[in-house]
């Protein structure tokens, strides 16, 4: 897959940084001293316990974006968000998935309307910023994306898949906003005893509460999966 991180913050980062590396053409785009950085030295992530750096294919501005691409993640603040549609229209299409991980959770309508592009509703935990140029500072082991839609629900499962099948893998730590008792969005899952149970994510506040959704919750410990030599 063509990716682009678009914002590559302290969740556009730590996504970007899992996803070199792994048989995907990954594009980062940033700006100024942290963008340079990336470039000279790759994109370092520090967590409690580890740290890796990962040299993503492209490093670039926006006005670097080439071709169009299969997946755009965007994880610019609320404010940069017309600026940001503003360069991806020249490359995204029909077929192209936008997952968006930008502060908030009104942007859908904005981006559905503009970009013609299978648009998700998302967002994310997660505590992390941008600790020096080209540095990622993660705290805690977790990081979860929760997703999904109601017109592209191939969409949701191609990006599920993604993150599943990129050592970006799920763990039995569950955040707070995942409940075992609300109806099922994921399907059942097998337990220790060989029963089937449920598990579904709760929205934030003010995200569509009627839409299914995934949640996929992350932690990096005990695998080494997205540095280059």
């Amino acid at each position: 897959m063509r990716i682009a991180l678009f914002g590559t913050g302290g969740v556009g980062g730590y996504i970007g940084a899992n996803l070199c590396a792994k048989g995907d053409e990954i594009t980062l785009v940033a700006r100024g001293d942290h963008l340079e950085a990336i470039r000279e030295r790759g994109l370092k992530v520090v967590e409690d316990n580890r740290e890796d750096t990962a040299r993503p294919d492209a490093a670039v501005d926006e006005a670097g974006l080439k071709g169009t691409y299969d997946l755009v993640i965007l994880s610019v603040k609320g404010y940069d968000i017309h600026r940001a549609v503003d360069a991806l229209l020249p490359h995204t299409d029909a077929n192209t998935i936008v997952l968006p991980l930008a502060n908030g959770v009104e942007h859908f309508d904005t981006l559905a309307a503009r970009l013609d592009a299978k648009v998700l509703t998302g967002c994310c935990y997660i505590l992390s910023h941008i600790a020096s140029p080209g540095v990622i500072r993660k705290k805690g082991n977790v990081f979860a994306a929760v997703f999904g839609s109601h017109r592209h629900p191939e969409a949701v499962e191609t990006v599920e898949r993604l993150f599943e099948t990129r050592s970006m893998k799920r763990t039995r730590t569950k955040p707070k906003h995942c409940s075992k008792k609300s109806p099922p969005s994921q399907g059942p899952k097998e337990s220790r005893s060989g029963k089937r149970s449920a598990r579904r994510c709760k929205p934030p506040r003010g995200f569509p509460t009627a839409l299914p959704l995934r949640c996929i919750w992350i932690s990096r410990r005990g695998s080494r999966p997205n540095s280059r030599p």
